[in-house]
């Protein structure tokens, strides 16, 4: 078998050794973090559930702007806050 021409005859390089910094531990959330986050998500829920029945629908058809879909934009857009905010929980 052939030999490498990148023999250093048997020595071993030495390599230095890193240091790693001392791990932070991070700051806790604020108390208001977590029941926050879960609000919006339920409440997010409730309006996209509350926004499909029939009563409601005829309500909120006749708001401008949006339409008969602002309950599915509102309902999303408060579940993606609550589920942004419990991702800095800690």
């Amino acid at each position: 078998m052939p030999k490498s021409k990148h023999t250093r005859g048997g020595k071993r390089r030495v390599r230095p050794q890193r240091e790693r910094a001392p791990e932070k531990r991070p700051d806790p959330s604020p108390a208001w973090l977590a029941p926050t986050g879960i609000g919006l998500i339920g409440g997010g829920a409730l309006i996209l559930l509350l926004g499909n029945l029939p009563a409601v629908a005829r309500v909120v058809g006749r708001l401008p702007g949006l339409g008969a879909n602002w309950p599915l934009i509102v309902g999303i857009v408060a579940i993606g806050a609550g589920f942004a905010l419990l991702m800095r929980w800690r």
